[in-house]
């Protein structure tokens, strides 16, 4: 996981776990929606409340890189071992692609600080508003970027 700080904001690169991504959407499927990670998330932390207490998984807020090289704001699963679980991604996903996508983290939750935070924001776990400094700010690093690098906020 290596670490690196844009304008005073701590981001760190994950590493995806295909398998373990894979094993939640095949039992959360039903239910998950594309482009709709902030939603899935929420519904998958609700079916996995014991891998979240037991297993030190984690909500996590951040970016994810498209192979347009487009940076976008995305919500998703970190475990104990800082790898990313993404059954969002598994919906789009080709099955023929090799490439593993990579994930900027900005911020962490445990469970019940992002129930927390969820219900501040009148039950939606966007959080567009808790972010609006944070996307402005890689927003503004990536335009002065040498090759220019693009965040989206959708």
């Amino acid at each position: 996981m290596k670490k690196r700080i844009i304008d005073g904001i701590e981001i760190y690169e994950n590493e995806f776990d295909l398998e373990q991504s894979k094993e939640v959407f095949n039992t959360c499927k039903s239910f998950l929606k594309k482009q709709e990670c902030y939603t899935n998330t929420f519904y998958v932390m609700s079916h996995y409340i014991s891998n979240f207490e037991e297993r030190g998984w984690r909500i996590a807020y951040g970016y994810f890189m498209t192979m347009d090289q487009l940076f976008i704001r995305h919500c998703y699963i970190i475990d104990r071992e800082g790898k990313v679980i993404d059954p969002t991604y598994i919906l789009t996903r080709r099955d023929d692609t090799e490439e593993s996508p990579i994930y900027w983290t900005f911020s962490l939750f445990e469970m019940d600080d992002y129930l927390s935070l969820v219900e501040r924001y009148d039950n939606s776990p966007d959080f567009i508003e808790h972010y609006q400094d944070t996307h402005r700010t890689l927003l503004k690093w990536g335009i002065n970027q040498e090759k220019k690098v693009v965040f989206m906020d959708y």
